[in-house]
């Protein structure tokens, strides 16, 4: 059973909810995705949210607001299919996304090791602004 399978997010959301008990009321956020959510299908993403909203009790948190983080890659971000978006803006959520984009400068990207071009890192950073502007997300 994969971590990323319906079986393994059914079986986090259970562990979560026996973890913080009553408790779960103080609650109004998640996070998804380990290092990389956008990675995931949209299909898988959505689902995850949605089961997570009214199954760990998000939906009768007693603080304001419901938030929803994700870290994303470079790459993944780039890949994105364009109904993501649409399936996060749909969801009850503040949605956040944190991508790991580390620098524009090719020799700093080769002195912490990232296998990425400076051109990818500006090419995701243009995208980033694209959705930021058209889009009820943050990233």
């Amino acid at each position: 059973m994969g971590l990323g399978s319906e079986k393994g997010i059914t079986a986090q959301l259970n562990g979560i909810k026996e973890l913080l008990g009553p408790d779960r009321i103080n609650y109004n956020a998640l996070f998804l995705g380990q290092h990389d959510a956008l990675n995931c299908q949209p299909e898988l993403i959505e689902e995850s949210a949605v089961k997570a909203y009214s199954g760990i009790g998000l939906d009768r948190s007693v603080l304001v607001g419901r938030y929803l983080f994700l870290f994303g890659s470079v790459d993944s971000l780039l890949q994105a299919r364009p109904d993501v978006w649409s399936r996060l803006e749909g969801l009850p959520y503040s949605i956040y996304v944190n991508i790991g984009l580390e620098s524009g400068h090719q020799q700093t990207l080769d002195a912490i090791r990232k296998p990425l071009g400076a051109d990818r890192v500006m090419d995701a950073f243009d995208r980033m602004l694209e959705i930021n502007h058209s889009q009820c997300i943050c990233i």
